[in-house]
């Protein structure tokens, strides 16, 4: 499934109407992230690395807020008035494995993150070329 032309892969797309990816919210979360976002974005990443020197590549995605986001990024449908925004290697993976955004850690230090409903499609996902792929 394409969901970026390349020819327009150069800077972050408006999200399409009826866009295939589509993210839940906790429920507590959802009042709250406009708030936390305080005019900024929300930005779904990815890292990867190898690990000790092996072909196993291993990695998580990222949440983060930001001022404006990178121009290898795909527009999403905006949460409760905050723009988000996601890596273009994630969108199919994003569109497949219901994602939802959660806060985790300690109460004392709270953070982002994305929980996948279908969390062997990460380890499909970072198995296939795009994982390897640095970002455009």
């Amino acid at each position: 499934m394409q969901l970026v032309d390349a020819h327009v892969a150069q800077r972050p797309r408006s999200p399409e109407p009826g866009s295939a990816v589509s993210i839940g919210v906790e429920g507590r979360l959802r009042d709250r992230l406009p708030r936390m976002a305080r005019g900024h974005s929300l930005a779904i990443g990815m890292f990867a690395t190898r690990c000790c020197g092996s072909n196993v590549l291993v990695g998580d995605m990222t949440v983060r807020f930001v001022d404006a986001p990178s121009p290898d990024v795909v527009a999403l449908s905006p949460i409760g008035g905050v723009a988000v925004f996601a890596d273009r290697r994630l969108v199919d993976l994003l569109a497949t494995a219901g994602p939802s955004l959660v806060e985790v850690g300690l109460p004392f230090v709270r953070h982002l993150a994305i929980e996948l409903a279908l969390p062997a499609a990460w380890l499909d996902f970072m198995a296939s070329p795009a994982a390897c792929r640095r970002p455009a």
